[in-house]
């Protein structure tokens, strides 16, 4: 515990230094309380014991404030309920991750001073969710039914749903997203999916609830729907359109791809328009994965590009140049709409 209360402190993840002072003082004081048979120490340990229950306060349901004027709002396709440990700020989230999760190459392009810390300062500043929770830790834990909703700017054309990748469904992605998706008539909404590891039927459901949401909002019952994938959600939102669970008007593909490729998924899959990028240099995924479903479907509506000179953190460092782009490449295949 007092290992990982100093790896929280050199990431400058204050709350979580907190929640380790405190379960370090608690256990303290329970032992003393425990083992000694001074009536005075007992108290002591008693009044020390209080003190390290209040940082775990930050564990609890986080409510917060709301402005509904926000351009990106909190759903939920149950009760909205507010999120355990959502007070924790995700910013701290990400840079104790940092300590733990990344690679040395991401460290070093992702990491302070620029990247993901840049990001979440500019999040902070810009203000741009409704409620400032942070669903990321609860979602590991229950299915609240949580999404994030950015309203196209005008009528709405379409709907993107952007899939997050292992880990959680951060902040970061759909403030990336939705200032390039709403002004060209694009509803977006970001589904949590726990870490990332839910069977691809059960989140195919969940797509589907989402959607229906949407459209029963927008009363736009025919409002065509895209899936973006990121990385785990790009494998699974391939899977999903293989197995027939997930029938979307395209399909966009970023750092990830099954790695086999079954014979019956090929007629399935050649319905959906696919676009598919990815890092030549990632190592999480392999760039070969998505290259063999791009060999098996180049003769229909599949596009591929291949970054030479990126890995997987191919959105996180492209996202001005691949984003745009895949946003013209969806508005090219909106189903036009008939004519009475």
């Amino acid at each position: 515990m007092l290992l990982l209360t100093c790896m929280a402190a050199s990431a400058r993840a204050w709350s979580f230094v907190a929640l380790g002072l405190g379960a370090l003082v608690l256990c303290a004081a329970v032992s003393v309380g425990v083992w000694t048979r001074h009536v005075g120490l007992r108290r002591a340990s008693m009044v020390v014991g209080l003190l390290g229950l209040c940082p775990l306060g930050l564990l609890g349901p986080h409510g917060g404030a709301v402005d509904p004027e926000r351009p990106i709002q909190t759903r939920s396709v149950f009760e909205l309920e507010p999120p355990w440990v959502g007070g924790i700020s995700e910013g701290e989230l990400v840079r104790l991750g940092e300590r733990f999760g990344w690679r040395a190459q991401e460290r070093s392009s992702l990491g302070e001073g620029g990247g993901v810390w840049t990001d979440y300062a500019q999040i902070e500043q810009e203000a741009p969710f409704d409620r400032d929770w942070s669903v990321v830790l609860d979602s590991w834990f229950v299915d609240r039914g949580h999404y994030w909703q950015a309203p196209a700017s005008g009528e709405a054309r379409a709907i993107m749903v952007f899939l997050h990748g292992s880990a959680g469904n951060f902040q970061a992605y759909p403030h990336w997203v939705y200032k390039h998706t709403s002004p060209r008539g694009i509803v977006t909404v970001y589904p949590s999916w726990g870490f990332g590891d839910w069977p691809t039927e059960r989140l195919a459901k969940r797509i589907k609830a989402v959607v229906t949401k949407v459209r029963q909002e927008h009363n736009a019952p025919e409002l065509p729907v895209f899936v973006c994938g990121l990385s785990a959600g790009s494998i699974a939102l391939l899977r999903m359109i293989g197995r027939g669970e997930l029938r979307p008007d395209g399909a966009i593909a970023i750092s990830g791809a099954p790695s086999m490729f079954f014979e019956p998924w090929e007629e399935r899959a050649a319905q959906v328009p696919l676009l598919l990028y990815h890092g030549k240099l990632d190592t999480h995924v392999r760039a070969s994965s998505t290259r063999n479903w791009h060999a098996r479907l180049a003769k229909y509506d599949a596009t591929y590009r291949q970054i030479e000179d990126a890995d997987h953190t191919l959105l996180f460092l492209r996202r001005d140049e691949i984003i745009p782009e895949a946003v013209e490449w969806l508005l090219e295949r909106i189903p036009p709409v008939s004519k009475p």
